[in-house]
C-alpha cells in the first residue's frame, strides 16, 4: 500500500511544477512526464491517459 502512496506522490512531485508553470495540457503531454514510471504500467490505464487524468486533478486543485 505505502509503494502505491509513494508514487502517487511521486507522479504529483513530476506533473505539479508543469501546472504551476501554466503549461497546457497539450504541452504537458509532449513532454510525456510519466514515462519513467511507465515500467510500473497503468493495467488499462495509456500514459497519455494516466497524464490527462492528473493533469486535469493538479489544475482543479
Amino acid at each position: 500500500m505505502q509503494a502505491s502512496v509513494d508514487l502517487m506522490l511521486a507522479i504529483k512531485d513530476t506533473m505539479k511544477p508543469l501546472v504551476d508553470q501554466g503549461m497546457s495540457m497539450d504541452e504537458v503531454l509532449a513532454q510525456n512526464p510519466l514515462s519513467v514510471f511507465e515500467k510500473f504500467a497503468w493495467f488499462h490505464i495509456p500514459t497519455e491517459r494516466m497524464t490527462m487524468i492528473i493533469y486535469c486533478l493538479l489544475a482543479e486543485s
